[in-house]
């Protein structure tokens, strides 16, 4: 089995089990980005339904994860290899970026599905209103700022190489570390771009 074909499986298999797990979490986040709602009323009036939306999700997740690895692995075989911190991050960043833009759909009709104010029956109804109110642009919106997300990887890789570089901390201590100090940063381009993906009718 060649390297792309294992980094494809390997991505939406990874896709797909962590958005089963998540799904009402990402339900609770997506609910809190487009609304003035505590946490405590979004999580009331959800009623049981913590799987509401969860196709589009598995859809765009498997994409992305599987796009991402497949991409990342021909990135890495075709980019100039002056240093290999160089050739990974070039590759991630372009693998993350492609996949932003090529994925964005799928995640404007996540985010339309989970909310609680779009009057969508399922995804294909949700597919069928926006061609017709808003045409086939509405698709990508909010497109930019999910392009910035991709810098969140790239932000925390090197926090963590510096706290395993400089500082006495463990390997699970400073993955952890820098997963949330790198999500605090770019949290913002988040509530951008959910907000940026709603309808404009």
């Amino acid at each position: 089995m060649n390297p792309t074909t294992v980094e494809l499986i390997s991505g939406l298999s990874a896709g797909f089990c962590t958005t089963l797990v998540t799904h009402p979490l990402d339900i609770i986040k997506v609910r809190l980005q487009l609304s003035d709602s505590s946490l405590s009323s979004i999580v009331k009036n959800l009623h049981g339904s913590y799987y509401r939306g969860i196709m589009p999700n598995l859809i765009g997740n498997i994409s992305a994860w599987g796009l991402y690895f497949a991409l990342y692995s021909e990135f890495k075989a075709i980019m100039p290899a002056h240093s290999t911190a160089a050739n990974y991050f070039s590759s991630s960043v372009l693998a993350g970026l492609s996949t932003s833009v090529l994925t964005n759909p799928i995640w404007v009709l996540k985010t339309r599905i989970l909310g609680t104010t779009y009057a969508y029956t399922s995804m294909l109804d949700a597919i069928k209103q926006m061609l017709r109110k808003e045409g086939v642009a509405s698709f990508w919106k909010g497109t930019i700022p999910s392009m910035f997300q991709v810098f969140q990887a790239s932000l925390q890789i090197t926090i963590y190489d510096h706290f395993t570089r400089h500082d006495d901390l463990s390997t699970l201590y400073a993955l952890a570390t820098s997963k949330i100090i790198s999500m605090v940063v770019m949290y913002p381009a988040q509530v951008v771009r959910a907000q940026g993906s709603a309808p404009t009718y």
